[in-house]
């Protein structure tokens, strides 16, 4: 038997390249799929074991009472200092418990922010 034909018996047969890319393209989709799952999973444990301080808790009942506001405004009602409440609103904001203002646009609430006053009682 020539070589040639010696090697093809042995070797597996190949699926085409278009079969191969339709294969790797559904285990990347079935990958993707099973990441999101997973990240929402973890989240949900993370905001369960997150927990604020009491000022920072403060700013987010303001929040959700009077739907926007600026570190000015939630110092003088909640009687806090403006720098602390200034940077409470960034905190919270890098955490998604609040929306960062656009421009001169004040803070507002979002849902992540209810969420975790509600899951306390603190709000409706």
């Amino acid at each position: 038997m020539p070589k040639a034909a010696s090697r093809a018996k042995k070797s597996p047969s190949r699926s085409s390249p278009d079969a191969t890319v339709a294969k790797l393209k559904q285990k990347i989709a079935a990958l993707q799929a099973e990441n999101t799952e997973l990240k929402n999973e973890l989240e949900q444990y993370i905001e369960k074991w997150e927990t604020l301080d009491g000022d920072a808790v403060k700013v987010l009942i303001y929040l959700s009472r009077h739907k926007t506001g600026v570190a000015k405004e939630i110092a003088k009602a909640d009687g806090a200092n403006v720098q602390i409440a200034d940077q409470y609103l960034k905190y919270l904001a890098q955490h998604h418990y609040v929306r960062s203002p656009a421009a001169a646009k004040p803070y507002s609430i979002l849902h992540k922010g209810v969420r975790y006053l509600q899951e306390r009682g603190l709000i409706d």
